[in-house]
């Protein structure tokens, strides 16, 4: 009688949930012949749902000329967010910040881990609170090209999560810079 019976609980519901079943088998006299009640209990486990992560693409900077990629307003320049992340369910998250052509650098990181991983190209990883690693990210990230070089250069923000200690996932974004070319004066 139940065949085929599909239990869908709410968008990202997890905890205890029961289906109240009431079996009928026909009737007569406008009354139940049979009739049955039966509760199922449903114990709905929690999914790890993946990081948000914005980033800023196309910026530009002179050449030997440091980029806030992320940093507050000064005197000269307004505010600027260039790396966003936000993780509905999980307390902790790692960060790999990689850049080319270029050195990218977090501010003041308390009460964070943050580790080279690589030094070519340089990569740093910072791992610790979701809401500090995000303050972090939205406050303190400066990208300086290598001395005299101009083109293409950029920062791979790899975010990844991991919910009750399995299923990491990861969510990769670019952010593009162009480093413009100056007139050196002769030497």
């Amino acid at each position: 009688a139940c065949q085929g019976l599909i239990f869908s609980p709410p968008a990202d519901y997890s905890g205890p949930a029961k289906i109240d079943v009431d079996l009928v088998d026909g009737v007569r006299n406008n009354e139940p012949v049979h009739h049955a009640v039966a509760v199922v209990n449903v114990d709905v486990l929690p999914i790890n749902d993946p990081p948000n992560l914005e980033v800023l693409t196309n910026l530009n900077t002179p050449e030997d000329t440091p980029l806030v990629v992320s940093g507050p307003a000064t005197s000269t320049s307004p505010a600027v967010v260039g790396i966003t992340v936000t993780d509905p369910d999980s307390p902790t998250i790692s960060v790999v910040l990689t850049s080319t052509n270029g050195l990218v650098k977090a501010g003041p990181h308390s009460g964070l881990s943050v580790t080279i991983e690589a030094l070519t190209p340089l990569s740093i990883k910072i791992t610790g609170a979701t809401t500090a690693v995000a303050t972090l990210l939205r406050s303190s990230i400066t990208f300086t090209p290598n001395a005299e070089f101009n083109g293409d250069a950029d920062i791979k923000v790899a975010v990844q999560d991991v919910l009750n200690g399995k299923d990491p996932i990861e969510i990769e974004k670019t952010i593009a810079i162009l480093v413009t070319g100056v007139n050196d004066k002769p030497l």
